[in-house]
């Protein structure tokens, strides 16, 4: 599912390219637009059946990456919107811990949350997009939250 990771970064950095254009950091702004273009070469290779996975040195590189933007443009309570779908997954994993060691039972058939709707029966493709679909509206709304 780093297809999941890699289009959702996407919409991430390509906010973050728009933002930090927007407050004049026009180099900080290049490195985001091209991250944008690795991220969208990475994805067209990682369609079913993935040929690669992100792991861990892509997706801490790139969080780091994420986290650096927000800071230098200051714009830190924007990161919310910003990574929401990696904060759902997130709180769904601390969720369904927190449910199995409180009420000895599990929240979702499987978390991260992902799993869990790929097991009441919806397509790998379905969930990705739904999730991208959700990311985005965040992320706009994140972006006109900044703008004004």
């Amino acid at each position: 599912m780093d297809g999941l990771a890699g289009g959702s970064l996407i919409i991430t950095f390509l906010a973050l390219t728009l933002l930090s254009w927007m407050n004049g950091y026009e180099e900080l702004s290049f490195l985001n637009a091209t991250t944008v273009g690795a991220l969208i070469t990475y994805t067209y290779f990682n369609v079913k059946p993935a040929r690669f996975q992100m792991g861990d040195v892509g997706s801490l590189g790139l969080g780091a990456l994420l986290a650096i933007n927000a800071i230098v443009i200051n714009k830190m309570l924007l990161l919310p919107f910003l990574g929401f779908i990696f904060y759902i997954e997130l709180l769904s994993v601390i969720i369904q811990v927190a449910g199995r060691y409180t009420l000895g039972r599990r929240i979702f058939k499987m978390a991260p949350i992902h799993h869990h709707f790929e097991l009441r029966g919806w397509s790998e493709e379905k969930t990705v997009m739904r999730f991208w679909i959700m990311h985005g509206a965040v992320v706009l709304l994140g972006i006109w939250i900044a703008l004004f």
